[in-house]
């Protein structure tokens, strides 16, 4: 398969903007992790937090989209909880977002 798009080591731009309230936090999380062998996740939370920021484009392709749901479940049967946000939401509402993940993670 050929591959134009190749993701930054350090992630996307609205990836670097969840990063930043998760430092600001002081909430430790790895970006670009590798988990069961063969996904990588944007941002990593310990014990089994996966957050994704998605591209509205990109995530919106069908067979995009089918993968990400394939891969959320596979993930979530590994005791894994997958939050996704798209980036619009990121953009647009991000203290919803924030908001968002605080529950998420303090529920966990």
């Amino acid at each position: 398969m050929n591959n134009v798009y190749r993701r930054p080591k350090r992630g996307t731009g609205i990836e670097r903007l969840l990063q930043w309230v998760l430092q600001k936090n002081g909430i430790e999380f790895r970006s670009q992790y590798s988990l069961l062998g063969k996904y990588i996740v944007d941002i990593y939370v310990k014990p089994n937090i996966v957050i994704e920021a998605d591209w509205v484009y990109c995530h919106n392709l069908p067979h995009v989209r089918e993968k990400d749901i394939r891969r959320d479940k596979e993930l979530s049967e590994n005791g894994y909880k997958v939050i996704r946000f798209w980036e619009d939401e990121i953009k647009n509402n991000f203290n919803d977002c924030w908001n968002r993940l605080k529950q998420s993670l303090v529920l966990n």
